[in-house]
């Protein structure tokens, strides 16, 4: 079971966002992935995260790009 991987709920330990829950949607490299927090997309560092073991759709969290509106 790996700890760092898409779709796991974690726990941010460090900065402005201490304490609040996170899902990672992608991983970028070795040391950094993506998250989402309260619906935006942030990049963060793994050392930042403390992982839960409860995993989420991430497809469903995403948001849908709006429709364009044509002329």
């Amino acid at each position: 079971m790996p700890a760092i991987e898409r779709g796991r709920v974690c726990f941010l330990s460090r900065g402005r966002r201490t304490g609040k829950k996170a899902v990672i949607s992608e991983i970028v490299s070795e040391n950094t992935v993506t998250i989402i927090v309260d619906g935006k997309k942030k990049k963060c560092s793994i050392r930042h995260l403390f992982p839960t073991k409860e995993i989420v759709d991430v497809s469903k969290l995403e948001k849908k790009e709006p429709k364009k509106k044509e002329k």
